[in-house]
């Protein structure tokens, strides 16, 4: 049941307001026509809580429907049921909603994957391309759990990037209103002491004070080219030559290279892994692999090896020309597969490299955290040895010392 606010026009023609609870629209459309109401707008009345509640599908979300749905179907409970079960349980109406509609469509005749696949725009590529490969091989609760423990590190590795990079992103913070502080309030009250005394300054502090006059003159200038340049950023890469751009530095770029990659590798690793174990052709799987990995630059590079494989070469050979994965990879993929043995080592490298991705985000955060002490360390010697030079000179002249 909705509680609709409508608007209509009475027989009279006066504009009348109110509030119904009814089942759908259709009802509400059909008691103002019976009651020769003229309907000119309605809308659905959200409750408070839905107000303050996201309507977005998280993976967190997706996490739970998993995990509900892996508990009950081990039980031996039906898809269907399960489906119905799982969505009482929810507390997003649209997601509820969505759950709803997708175990009728199942009731009438539809596949899991199938029914997913009209709310596209709320469930990704990889949670409904899973459950596609779950369905067809007769492993769903298997996929579950491979699902579940994916989107889990996702998460974790999402959660400690936060963590590690908030002391930087505080002290880059810090340092911008400490820079801003010092050149509009500071430097220009010293630099009204030292003209009125007549004091020679020495280079420094004329580079300090020529400094603080650009940036107090522009500071809104300064401050609109900076956004500026962040949202024609952002829209560059929105684009699909931008969105490649951006992939391919996060393959190529020097600082962030070996981290990514070894998320790239997890991912690829595991995604390949499910695929291999459900029975999927090499050639399908590293298709439906590249489709998954969300980065165009690498999917781009993944096509080459397809056809490679296609011509006859195996995945190790295919992936040692891209010349992009690191050589543990290659040589791992070369022995398993002369020992029959994939599926197990993509599912160690995935291991591996979890861990690795740990270690090289904390020894990133390691430089980065130095890095920008050193910076607002140098940046107060400056500012002292600028101002205190000429104060000495000053102090000097009217004679204290």
């Amino acid at each position: 049941m909705n509680r609709y606010f409508f608007v209509a026009r009475a027989p009279t023609g006066n504009k009348v307001k109110g509030y119904m609870t009814l089942e759908d629209e259709l009802e509400l459309k059909d008691i103002m026509q019976n009651h020769n109401y003229q309907l000119l707008k309605f809308k659905i009345k959200k409750k408070k809580d839905e107000l303050f509640t996201s309507s977005k599908i998280t993976k967190k979300d997706l996490i739970d429907l998993c995990e509900k749905l892996n508990m009950l179907l081990k039980t031996g409970i039906s898809l269907t049921s399960s489906l119905d079960l799982v969505s009482e349980s929810i507390n997003k109406k649209k997601f509820k909603d969505i759950i709803v509609d997708v175990s009728n469509q199942v009731k009438k005749g539809k596949t899991f994957s199938t029914a997913l696949f009209e709310y596209k725009k709320h469930f990704p590529d990889f949670f409904r391309t899973m459950i596609g490969l779950g369905e067809n091989s007769g492993r769903l609760i298997d996929i579950l759990d491979y699902i579940i423990a994916y989107y889990n590190y996702e998460l974790k590795i999402k959660k400690k990037v936060l963590s590690s990079l908030f002391y930087p992103c505080f002290l880059l913070v810090l340092s911008v209103v400490v820079i801003i502080v010092v050149s509009v309030v500071i430097i220009p009250t010293f630099t009204s002491i030292f003209n009125q005394m007549n004091v020679k300054i020495p280079s420094i502090t004329r580079f300090i004070i020529s400094t603080s006059h650009f940036i107090s003159n522009n500071i809104l200038m300064i401050v609109l080219s900076i956004i500026g340049l962040i949202l024609c950023l952002v829209l560059y890469f929105n684009t699909k030559k931008g969105k490649f751009v951006r992939d391919k530095l996060k393959i190529r770029f020097p600082i962030i290279r070996k981290f990514y990659m070894n998320n790239m590798v997890v991912k690829f690793s595991k995604c390949l892994q499910i695929m291999i174990v459900s029975g999927t052709s090499p050639v399908i799987s590293l298709q439906t692999t590249a489709n998954l990995i969300n980065n165009l630059y690498m999917e781009e590079e993944l096509l080459f090896a397809i056809d490679e494989v296609k011509r006859g070469q195996s995945i190790s050979t295919a992936l040692n020309s891209l010349n992009i994965f690191p050589n543990l990879v290659i040589q791992t993929l070369m022995i398993s597969e002369q020992t029959s043995s994939l599926a197990h080592s993509l599912e160690i490298l995935a291991n591996i490299y979890e861990e690795e991705s740990k270690n090289k985000l904390n020894k990133i955060t390691t430089i980065i955290e130095p890095f920008f002490i050193l910076f607002i360390s140098g940046f107060v010697v400056l500012l002292i040895a600028a101002i205190f030079i000429p104060l000495m000179s000053m102090l000097d002249n009217i004679g204290v010392f």
